[in-house]
């Protein structure tokens, strides 16, 4: 059931060679997309002061807004010119490929810290480096390109489904795990309302538990995080067809699922 999910999204989301030709070789819907990102972006950085309507504005930590979408439209921009860009390639190293990974990372992070810096020079500050912000937007965005052009070289495209949906149930298990080490440390601190506010967060991300989609690397990692029982994680996902269907990447945090059901020999 899993592998037709990830099939079936792999097959909506990956361009066929016909479509990808429209308008000499560029795909009019990204160029849309991409254009769109643009115009939301300028709204919301050139927003109307205290006038400004809720949207264009950043939500809390805990909400979400247009404004909040401008940064992963982006990196969805990235990601998928990144697998267009890499399939020209044959999605194999060679030198051509080290240099154009490292020539657009480093292209990117520049351009990053130019912008920022323009920012310091047009207030009057254009000496003070040492409050020149080095991890802006374009530099974030240029790390996240050299991490999924790597990945998407080094990998076979078929583990892009099953390791995004991993780093999604390792995201939420570190909140968990956050929200234990943060009411843990409130109660050393004396701070009991704190404490209580963390309880309740972990509550919450307690009870929006994802799927695993058959899955061992996300079943290890929600066992990691007691989102799932050892034992269920182990016996229903991890140790199903023996050491074959995951990615490495993930080794370390199986072997330890499976060493909190006490499979110390299998692990």
């Amino acid at each position: 059931m899993s592998s037709d999910i990830i099939k079936s999204v792999q097959a909506s989301v990956l361009p066929s060679s016909s479509v990808s030709q429209q308008s000499g070789g560029r795909l009019i819907a990204l160029d849309v997309f991409r254009a769109l990102t643009i115009l939301l972006m300028i709204l919301v950085n050139n927003g109307a002061g205290d006038e400004i309507y809720p949207q264009l504005v950043h939500s809390k930590w805990n909400g979400l807004t247009a404004c909040d979408l401008v940064f992963p439209f982006f990196l969805y921009i990235i990601g998928f010119t990144t697998y267009i860009s890499m399939r020209k390639k044959s999605f194999t190293w060679s030198r051509d490929v080290v240099r154009k990974i490292i020539k657009r990372t480093v292209q990117l992070f520049i351009i990053g810290l130019l912008i920022n810096w323009l920012d310091m020079a047009c207030d009057g500050r254009p000496l003070d480096f040492s409050h020149l912000r080095v991890w802006g937007v374009m530099q974030r965005i240029a790390i996240c390109y050299f991490v999924t052009a790597a990945f998407a070289v080094t990998f076979h495209h078929r583990y892009a489904i099953p390791t995004s949906i991993a780093l999604l149930v390792g995201y939420h298990a570190l909140l968990v795990w956050a929200m234990q080490d943060a009411q843990r440390m409130s109660i050393l601190l004396g701070d009991e309302a704190r404490a209580q506010k963390c309880r309740e967060v972990e509550d919450r991300l307690r009870r929006k538990v994802v799927n695993p989609n058959g899955l061992k690397q996300a079943a290890s990692l929600m066992a990691i995080a007691g989102l799932m029982d050892p034992a269920k994680a182990c016996r229903d996902y991890v140790s199903v067809g023996g050491p074959k269907g995951f990615s490495t990447f993930y080794g370390y945090y199986m072997l330890e699922a499976l060493a909190m059901d006490g499979r110390y020999e299998e692990a």
